[in-house]
């Protein structure tokens, strides 16, 4: 493993480098021109973990104002291959327009996913599975009163709802809309169909990397046999994150996240989602996380990061309740890495990091935009 973890961070290296050096040429050329920031944006992505090694892939971008009070919207492709021979292709849309009034997103996804498990859920058992990915979901909302927005969103996906809200989730925040390869070790996946409420306060300075401002969010995903899923249940989701600036053009930002489930499958439970952490290794009914992102200022384009994060699953399961007093339950993580800039006018960064969590658990990552 040591030898996926130097190879990743070689071609890591070897990439920020190719970017810096097209980033000078491109700098050198237009000297003497009136600078005008690119519309389009492409970055490599990368990932290397303990459970499904490496997975390397690249997204591509487009920005778009639709009038001058809105931010820009984005639209990307994104393609991810794993040496499980696993890939995903993703498109996504984020839509800011009718002088911000109004937004909207989309996202779709499909792949071909293999598994190779040693302990299958700490069944003991070795499994190894083939899986088909199909997922697509709209999320809408309309200010409704001064930085409140209201809407509905809906997901239909044939694979684990855990996927399918992660994949969701980094649409809504525009950071890496494929998700990882190596975070697909679900369990077996399912139809699942569900339509959403959702509330928002929003009173960012910038959307894609505040300096400033607060951000609350709150939804629910109704998956109901009615809408042609395989089963009924529900999700819920609360999330706020503040930004604090602090030296010259440093930011703190601190988000705290929450997800509960009532008449989940086991398929649909929660999952830690801290940094080191292999999505759906670690399932509970609840979960709960708190999590600071240091972002440190080094040049224009250059900057640092340290995060820290812990997290905790809770919840009645068929064996007992799984308690936040136990430390089995409770998952640390730290992370640090670099920033590269890649749009100043929307803040747009590459990070790339190397994260720890308890035991094994562990991580390299080379993603698009800032977690939150």
């Amino acid at each position: 493993m040591n030898s996926v973890f130097k190879v990743a961070k070689e071609s890591v290296t070897i990439i920020c480098m190719s970017l810096i050096a097209v980033g000078f040429a491109w700098s050198e050329e237009n000297t003497e021109e009136e600078e005008t920031a690119s519309p389009w944006i492409a970055t490599p992505l990368i990932s290397s973990d303990p459970k499904l090694s490496t997975s390397i892939g690249g997204l591509v971008a487009y920005m778009h104002k639709f009038d001058d009070v809105s931010p820009a919207s984005m639209f990307g492709l994104s393609a991810t291959y794993s040496n499980t021979d696993s890939f995903v292709l993703a498109g996504f849309g984020k839509m800011y327009f009718d002088n911000d009034k109004q937004r909207a997103l989309f996202a779709v996804a499909r792949g071909t996913i293999h598994n190779d498990y040693d302990d299958y859920l700490g069944s003991g058992m070795p499994l190894k599975t083939t899986d088909e990915l199909n997922f697509q979901i709209a999320r809408y909302s309309y200010r409704v009163y001064g930085d409140w927005f209201a809407g509905m969103q809906a997901i239909s996906s044939n694979y684990t709802v855990v996927l399918a809200e992660e994949i969701a989730q980094s649409a809504f925040n525009d950071t890496s809309a494929a998700v990882s390869n190596n975070e697909l070790i679900e369990l077996a996946g399912f139809e699942s169909k569900a339509l959403g409420l959702t509330i928002e306060f929003d009173d960012r300075d910038r959307q894609r990397a505040a300096t400033a401002g607060q951000l609350l969010q709150f939804n629910n995903m109704a998956y109901r046999e009615e809408f042609g899923g395989d089963i009924s249940f529900d999700a819920y989701q609360l999330k706020y994150t503040t930004y604090l600036s602090h030296g010259d053009g440093n930011v703190l930002a601190i988000s705290s996240n929450a997800r509960w489930t009532v008449d989940a499958p086991v398929a649909a439970y929660s999952s830690v989602n801290v940094k080191g952490y292999t999505r759906g290794q670690f399932l509970g009914p609840h979960s709960a996380d708190l999590q600071i992102d240091e972002r440190i200022n080094l040049t224009n384009d250059w900057g640092l990061i340290a995060y820290a994060a812990v997290a905790c699953l809770y919840g009645e399961t068929t064996e007992g309740y799984m308690s936040c007093s136990d430390t089995d339950n409770i998952f640390p993580s730290l992370s640090l890495g670099a920033t590269y800039t890649i749009n100043q006018e929307e803040g747009i960064v590459v990070r790339s990091e190397i994260a720890k969590g308890k035991g094994s658990s562990k991580g390299f990552y080379m993603t698009f935009g800032h977690p939150f």
